[in-house]
């Protein structure tokens, strides 16, 4: 293995989990509790794609334990779990516990040459939408935090998260490459919220189930 190919175990989940995003899981399967205590003791990732209709995507996120929350006596875990890195499944064998491990090809996550004019766009959409929904539970973005600039982290993924993407729409965004063209998805589907907001008490709904972390 190089640095862009790796093995690891797999976790086939009805969820998208982006680069840096945090999200819940409970661990009650045995061939999970102990991949997840392997990746406690060697700080290993793991991957998590999205499963629905009975096929698995190939593109995910690997994903570190970022906290264990609460541990029971018979091992099942809350845990909180943080997205690292997007990938692309090669190919796939299971062990004798039936959990899948995976050869896999890692994408770049970040391309941090985005049109500005896009950016700010997406943002202030993004902006208008959780100061309506969320009434400052949620923080808005600051379009000049270094870090959407740096390469470390895609404001896409970060604005993915709270604005109602159906989980369909979330595993499109992990697929596109570059940041410029995530921003434009993201614009269509933001402008689509906002002529929405009339029917504000639908749209808070479908956004507040999105499941993650902020």
């Amino acid at each position: 293995m190089n640095d862009r190919t790796d093995n690891i175990p797999i976790f086939p989940l009805k969820v998208v989990l982006f680069p840096q995003s945090l999200i819940p899981l409970f661990i009650f399967e045995e061939r999970y509790k102990r991949m997840i205590n392997d990746c406690r003791k060697n700080r290993s990732v793991f991957g998590v794609n999205l499963k629905s209709n009975g096929d698995l995507n190939l593109i995910g996120s690997t994903a570190n334990v970022f906290e264990v929350v609460n541990e029971n006596s018979n091992g099942e875990m809350y845990i909180v779990v943080k997205g690292v890195r997007r990938f692309r499944i090669i190919n796939r064998d299971y062990n004798e516990m039936g959990l899948m491990f995976s050869e896999i090809e890692y994408l770049d996550t970040v391309n941090i040459n985005y049109d500005e004019l896009v950016f700010n766009k997406a943002v202030e959409l993004y902006n208008g939408i959780i100061l309506k929904v969320y009434r400052g539970q949620i923080n808005t973005v600051n379009k000049y935090d270094v870090k959407w600039k740096d390469g470390t982290h895609s404001v896409s993924f970060h604005m993915a998260q709270k604005c109602g993407l159906n989980l369909s729409e979330r595993q499109r965004l992990l697929t596109i490459d570059t940041e410029n063209e995530r921003l434009e998805y993201m614009i269509v589907h933001l402008e689509r919220i906002h002529s929405q907001l009339k029917d504000a008490e639908r749209i808070e709904n479908i956004i507040k189930s999105d499941g993650y972390i902020q």
